[in-house]
């Protein structure tokens, strides 16, 4: 049966959770869709719009001393042309040598050998020929095998996607050479088109560049998408041992199996979820779960490497393709887009038709394989290697930057921290109309973490949801705080009894999704616009444009400072990421991630945390905390075993929790997953019981009540804190012992074993 196009799913998700049931009671005036910024005649400020939000007024992007970042694109070699010296037996000739990896490029074909001096190990751009004369495929699929990359293009008022390689007759190829890098040039004469390769040896292996300045299109045909090295590492089922590593939820491996049922055209999956602007053109491989990070790897038995997406990641999609799919060869490659398909409606009555984006996606491409080698060569040294790119690229702390942040914490504490999430309440329809429903107030509150730290639970990470004004989601006016929760003075009044136990207080805002019937915004000025200029709306609900958001943000981290809040948990940042198509404030979706990050940091800033969701790797130097990170697989039929690949980058470095405790579809298996992968115990309570508030609470809070969880958390919470010694601690290995039963390592000595068969874990040493 077709599923329904994902962003639908996603829409749909959002407004059953929390908003389909309230929006139609959103009958207040719209007011002041757009405020002139006045300077002479000036409308428009550094690509911000001024809006009027209740009382407020939203800054623009200039304002908060904010601009909309734009990528650095390197130049294009400008040495002369280079012709390969001695060649090997093969056709191969050495152009890059850095002591430790040597680069080969055959002559004719431009296909690469890279050479492990420590270990003698060669990885391929291809199979070697002698191997392809076995093979099954024939026509366009034998030729894509030989080739170090497979071009998409087509042709202007066509949808139809043709794709060329190296085996294309009016295909030239020339070299260029400097002291580091090597450039090959490809020019197709018939089509038009063209592109270059930039291959620069590193410290971990090789980096491979495809230069914007490089591109060009000087015909009537246009570039769509672009894999480079598609088949590098590529491996039948009976040459090696090993698998391909994919970015599926915390990780997933696809193993070299002869007996395995094709799955569809494979692991296809796009890094951070579709973009809701693109209206979908199909159904194909829709899922709920986005891809948080852009890596992929490939193990053969002791030599393994991990490619890393550095550039051009926000346009890409993740392949993993296990033998049987394409050809009898198991391959993981990045798929750069620069230009996307999508639906264009011509009218209300007739379906959209398929078209393909004018613009071309601009910006360099570039990926780094990082090699490893050794009996550990696997999915773990793969997250090892990661975490040490996301530091040397500033993108995740050191263990220095968190010490630092840790003396400069209220109360730092060696306990285990809860994540406690209280709910205040909000407004619904229920059997009599609509009504505003009080789950929790301040003093209830108090009274929860009373009780918590009476029974010797010392460290909480509070999160407040659903204190703003009213209770109504969507809206961009939330202040001041629901008077019947305790308004201001009740919010300020249990922040300093929090303090007093040395807990933290974060307020949960979700700044991205917004009704058209709340005041003072509207999705017409102010939402974001999809690929064919309509705005992007769903069940009454449209997504702020990325720099409205953020001013809405920051007005929003200003009151709660006020207030004394310790910081911010921003829904769905670091969930979903997503561009604007408005034509005279159009956003990249790189852009939005800056901004989003912007936000955070000035949370950090002003108040001292801010926490993400589901925490993409692009937020990953914004948060000092994660909600909610995956921790299951998407269940794609092609991903053989779920590994803990993310949680081993980030442990140590930033806590994360799972889904609350009270939420989880199966209790005892993920809580001993929470265990297994090192995360913190989460939970989220009201002090009323769940049936009494049915009608207003988001439907997915659907067992709250405090009274009933508080000994299921402090007995959880005491188990979860044998673990507490080691959260300053990265993983060094983790495995599967046997069936059912797996074994976590950590630095300085400690091991955690979980076993399911038996629901039972161990903790050994790390005192």
């Amino acid at each position: 049966m077709d599923e329904q196009p994902q962003v639908n799913r996603e829409f749909e998700q959002k407004a059953k959770a929390h908003v389909a049931s309230h929006t139609r009671r959103m009958t207040r005036t719209k007011q002041g869709k757009l405020m002139l910024a006045v300077a002479s005649a000036v409308v428009l400020l550094a690509g911000g719009w001024l809006i009027s939000a209740g009382q407020e007024r939203i800054p623009s992007l200039r304002e908060m001393g904010l601009a909309l970042a734009e990528p650095e694109l390197k130049p294009l070699s400008d040495a002369s042309s280079w012709q390969p010296g001695a060649i090997d037996g093969e056709g191969y000739a050495v152009a890059i040598d850095n002591g430790k990896y040597a680069l080969s490029i055959h002559s004719i074909t431009s296909a690469i050998k890279l050479l492990n001096y420590e270990t003698g190990y060669v990885w391929r751009s291809n199979p070697p020929q002698e191997k392809l004369e076995s093979e099954t495929v024939k026509g366009t699929l034998l030729a894509n095998l030989k080739s170090p990359f497979m071009l998409e293009y087509h042709e202007e008022g066509k949808s139809q996607r043709l794709i060329v390689n190296n085996a294309d007759k009016d295909l030239a190829i020339d070299y260029q050479l400097d002291d580091e890098r090597l450039q090959v040039n490809y020019w197709f004469n018939k089509q038009a088109i063209g592109f270059s390769l930039q291959y620069r040896l590193t410290a971990s292996g090789m980096e491979v560049r495809v230069p914007d300045a490089s591109i060009r299109e000087e015909g009537a045909n246009f570039i769509v998408s672009l894999q480079v090295l598609p088949f590098f590492g590529a491996t039948r089922n009976e040459e090696q041992e090993g698998y391909l590593f994919v970015p599926d939820g915390p990780g997933g491996l696809i193993y070299f199996d002869a007996d395995r049922t094709i799955a569809g055209r494979g692991y296809r999956y796009n890094a951070y979820g579709e973009d809701w602007t693109i209206r979908a053109a199909s159904t194909e491989n829709v899922r709920e779960s986005p891809v948080t990070y852009p890596v992929f790897g490939i193990k053969h038995r002791d030599e393994a490497f991990v490619a890393v997406l550095k550039e051009g990641r926000f346009e890409s999609r993740i392949k993993g393709q296990p033998a049987g799919i394409v050809s009898s060869y198991n391959t993981a490659v990045a798929e750069w887009i620069y230009r996307e398909e999508y639906g264009q409606k011509l009218s209300k009555l007739t379906p959209p038709i398929n078209t393909i984006q004018k613009e071309r996606i601009s910006g360099d491409r570039v990926i780094e394989y990082r090699l490893l080698d050794g009996k550990g060569a696997g999915y773990v040294q793969m997250a090892h290697s990661y975490r040490e790119y996301l530091q040397e690229a500033g993108e995740l702390p050191d263990q220095e930057a968190i010490t630092e942040r840790s003396s400069a914490s209220i109360g730092p504490s060696l306990e285990m921290p809860l994540l406690l999430t209280i709910v205040g309440g909000s407004t619904g329809e229920s059997p009599v109309g609509d009504k505003y429903e009080t789950a929790t107030t301040f003093g209830q509150a108090e009274q929860i973490i009373e009780q918590l730290e009476a029974e010797g639970i010392d460290n909480i990470e509070v999160i407040l949801k659903g204190w703003q004004q009213g209770g109504e989601p969507g809206v961009a006016d939330i202040f001041p705080v629901e008077r019947k929760l305790g308004g201001t003075a009740g919010a300020q009044k249990f922040i300093d009894m929090a303090h007093s136990f040395g807990y933290k207080v974060l307020f949960d805002q979700n700044f991205i999704w917004y009704s058209d019937k709340a005041s003072g915004i509207s999705a017409r000025t102010d939402g974001i616009r999809a690929m064919d200029g309509t705005v992007f709306t769903y069940s009454g609900m449209f997504v702020m444009t990325p720099s409205q958001s953020v001013g809405l943000a920051y007005e929003a981290i200003n009151r709660l400072e006020k207030l004394g809040a310790d910081g911010v948990a921003f829904s769905e940042f670091g969930k979903r990421i997503y561009s604007d198509r408005q034509s005279d404030r159009g956003v990249t979706r790189e852009q939005t991630a800056h901004l989003f990050g912007a936000a955070m940091n000035y949370a950090r800033e002003r108040l001292g945390k801010a926490v993400a969701e589901t925490g993409s790797d692009y937020i990953l130097s914004h948060t000092e905390l994660i909600q909610e990170l995956p921790f299951e697989t998407s269940y794609d039929l092609n991903v053989d075993e779920t590994v803990p690949f993310y949680p081993i980058v980030l442990h140590g470095l930033i806590p994360y929790s799972f889904t609350p405790g009270n939420m989880r579809a199966r209790y005892d298996d993920h809580f001993l997953k929470a265990i297994e992968y090192g995360a913190i115990p989460s939970f989220v309570v009201t002090h009323e019981p769940s049936i009494s508030i049915r009608y207003t609470l988001d439907n997915d809070l659907y067992s709250t009540h405090f009274a009933k969880w508080k000994d299921r958390i402090v007995e959880e919470y005491r188990a979860f804190s044998q673990l507490a010694p080691l959260q300053g601690k990265t993983i060094v290995s983790h495995r599967r012992l046997e069936d059912g039963v797996y074994e976590t390592e950590y630095e300085g000595g400690a091991w955690v074993i979980v076993d399911y068969n038996a629901s039972t874990f161990q903790v050994i040493g790390g005192d």
